[in-house]
Parts: structure tokens; C-alpha cells; sequence
């Protein structure tokens, strides 16, 4: 039997992990503005888009190691944290004000 983890549309095999991750992306960037992540640093010379694909891949990590024990973890409405919890639609490397204290501020904020 296949491994998998429970989404809301039923499982999905440890081996598709990566591409649920993408295809719930490109969903996100057809729907919305996630593309545009794509236009801001996060770390370095990371986009916003790449890190938020990162985060999201390790977060099905931990929910797989989370599964071993027996916690049950709803892995669509993890992804789809992961890939919105820094969605925030400028560069906060700008010289603006309303950036000052931007890793504290940005997740009370709407765009």
C-alpha cells in the first residue's frame, strides 16, 4: 500500500508530495497575485515564491514524521499556509517607513 498523507480530496502519495505543491501553487498564482512573490527578495537572493515553495516542501516533511507517531495533520490547509504566510506584495528592503519592523508587522496585514 502507498504511503500518503489526507488532504481534503483524499491522499496523496509521499512520492507526489512535490508536485501537490506546485500544482496547489500555480492554483494560488491562477487565482490571485502569488506570481508576483516572485518580484520580491526574502533571504538574500531568494524570492518570496521560492522561499514560501521551500517552507511548504518541509512542512510535508514534518507532516510526515508527524503521521509515524499518529498525529494527523490536514496537509492542503498546510500547504496552503505555507505558501501564503509571507504574502505580502512589496519589497520590504525599501527605504519606506510603513517597512520599518516588517517581519513583526506583515502577518496582521491584508493586501
Amino acid at each position: 500500500m502507498k504511503k500518503g498523507y489526507a488532504t481534503r480530496r483524499g491522499k496523496i502519495a509521499v512520492e507526489d508530495a512535490a508536485a501537490y505543491v506546485r500544482d496547489l501553487a500555480q492554483r494560488l498564482e491562477a487565482r490571485g497575485r502569488l506570481g508576483t512573490t516572485r518580484l520580491f527578495i526574502q533571504h538574500g537572493d531568494v524570492s518570496v515564491y521560492d522561499h514560501v515553495l521551500a517552507v511548504a516542501k518541509t512542512s510535508i516533511c514534518m507532516a510526515r514524521v508527524l503521521s509515524r507517531v499518529g498525529i494527523a495533520v490536514d496537509v492542503h490547509a498546510l500547504v496552503r499556509g505555507a505558501l501564503l504566510h509571507d504574502y505580502f506584495l512589496y519589497d520590504w528592503h525599501d527605504s519606506d517607513p510603513s517597512h520599518r519592523l516588517h517581519g513583526f508587522k506583515h502577518p496582521f496585514f491584508c493586501s
